[in-house]
């Protein structure tokens, strides 16, 4: 019996992990509770499969309000940005304040200097309220602005994946934009 012990608590920790998986609502949008299981991870492959995935993309500059939290042993961390364009999506964002939750070791909040953004993201609902949004990919939908308003994607550099990104890297803010605008039709 004791040989058969770590086999039954692993199939034990599978299915616990696998029912607290959170699912889509029928509207697009994603629930928080477990918040890991509910951010979009993995790696995207292309800019067309990130656009879809992407309900909103926006340009951002960051408050100076960060806040971390637990959610299910998972930390996290809110951060406030300002919506300065919305290049997909809901355009009465523009000049509101919204909040970004990722998980801590990845946020923008904490770990990135940079304070202008362009962001690939979904919404979330739940007990945080109806202002959160997830960058899709966690990291992979998160590009940094230079002070030349140039696009740049260095999550290479920390681990991250790199697969599209440099189709949007380097080009201005503008031609991204344009970019991006184009693939919204």
């Amino acid at each position: 019996m004791k040989k058969y012990l770590p086999l039954l608590m692993l199939m034990i920790t599978i299915i616990y992990v696998t029912g607290c998986a959170s699912a889509q609502d029928p509207n697009g949008k994603f629930e928080i509770g477990p918040a890991y299981d509910s951010l979009l991870l993995g790696e995207y492959a292309t800019l067309d499969t990130m656009m879809v995935e992407s309900e909103t993309i926006v340009e951002v500059v960051k408050t100076d309000k960060v806040e971390d939290l637990i959610d299910q042993n998972v930390d996290l961390t809110l951060t406030e940005v300002k919506v300065i364009n919305v290049l997909k999506g809901d355009s009465s964002l523009i000049k509101q304040h919204i909040r970004i939750l990722d998980l801590r070791q990845t946020s923008m909040g904490l770990y990135d200097k940079e304070d202008h953004y362009v962001l690939f993201l979904y919404p979330k609902t739940g007990r945080l309220g109806d202002d959160i949004y997830s960058i899709v990919g966690e990291y992979q939908g998160k590009f940094k602005v230079d002070s030349n308003n140039r696009l740049y994607y260095d999550a290479d550099q920390y681990g991250g994946y790199k697969t599209f990104q440099d189709e949007l890297s380097n080009l201005s803010l503008k031609l991204a934009t344009n970019k991006i605008h184009s693939l919204s039709e």
